[in-house]
């Protein structure tokens, strides 16, 4: 036992670290970033802020209890009320906790 942590120990004093090198980036012209720019998706847009309210936006979500995916698809109105009326609830949660009692 003893002679193998020896050995261990002198094969570790010769181990180099490794060294990872990332290839730079390619350099972008100026055509490239504004298109770029004008093809990047803000997060409003991507929470359907930004959409039209009739707008179909569908999620992949966990079934409780199982591996298994279902697809929930909701209307843009849908979700933004869900959304409000989610951060209503916790706003009056922390209100009734955080409050002292009258």
């Amino acid at each position: 036992m003893i002679a193998a942590l020896a050995a261990m120990s002198l094969l570790a004093v010769d181990m180099q670290p490794i060294v990872t090198f990332q290839r730079p980036d390619p350099p972008r012209t100026e055509r490239q970033r504004e298109e770029d720019d004008a093809n990047r998706v803000t997060e409003g847009e991507r929470a359907g802020d930004g959409a039209t309210p009739n707008r179909l936006i569908c999620d992949l979500r966990r079934v409780p209890g199982s591996n298994l995916r279902e697809r929930v698809c909701q209307t843009v109105s849908d979700r933004r009320a869900t959304r409000d009326q989610a951060r209503e609830t916790m706003t009056e949660a922390q209100r009734v906790y955080t409050d002292p009692p009258e």
